[in-house]
């Protein structure tokens, strides 16, 4: 039987954490080599100890509820709603959900996009702490710095994942489908003539 859509998410979601936990070095070296130009696991390790390769863990984990869990609920959802009420041509459903489902999990996730990046450049305070300081240097808004350029890497991409990925997997079923049947009739002849033959035989 196929998983429900919140067997999915939630296998998602245990998926993402456990990719957090086991990436979250090199997030933190390419967000400092990004900030401060070259600089290896090692250098870090040994100028704050390991325990810093895996700073901003847990915003990570955090992150992926939006990024992962809402993200694929809401393409799900959309893509049914769509099917549901055809209001655009079933070609192009991909392509709408996708952007709807990144809009919604960009929206979400990009304060906590701005708190896990300061956290990897070096920041040792504590989540709660970077957030009450960004709103109080610039007020709400300052936490979503950077949307457009998140909005417009993401939103984008999703839409041409899910139509190559949605169109990809529909060929390859169809393929699937054609050659099971082409297979069946080629042993249904075979077996017809098997029979024919041993039925010759014992007239014979």
């Amino acid at each position: 039987s196929s998983l429900s859509l919140w067997q999915r998410a939630t296998a998602a979601i245990g998926g993402a954490v456990a990719s957090a936990i086991v990436v979250n070095p090199l997030e933190v070296v390419k967000t400092r080599a990004q900030l401060s130009g070259t600089i290896s696991m090692r250098t870090v390790a040994r100028n704050e100890g390991v325990r810093a390769l895996w700073r901003g863990t847990s915003i990570q984990i955090l992150n992926s509820l939006p990024t992962v869990g809402v993200y694929l609920m809401t393409y799900d959802f959309t893509l049914k709603r769509l099917s549901e009420d055809r209001v655009v041509p079933a070609s192009l459903m991909p392509l709408f959900s996708g952007i709807s489902a990144r809009t919604v999990a960009v929206c979400l996730s990009s304060p906590i996009e701005n708190v896990k990046t300061m956290m990897y450049s070096g920041s040792n305070k504590a989540p709660l702490t970077i957030v009450r300081e960004e709103i109080s240097r610039g007020g709400f808004k300052r936490l979503f710095r950077g949307f457009l350029p998140y909005f417009w890497r993401d939103v984008p991409f999703s839409a041409i994942y899910w139509m190559t990925l949605e169109h990809t997997r529909s060929y390859i079923m169809e393929q699937l489908i054609q050659d099971r049947a082409v297979v069946s009739n080629d042993m249904a002849e075979k077996w017809k003539t098997t029979q024919n033959s041993s039925t010759n035989l014992s007239l014979s």
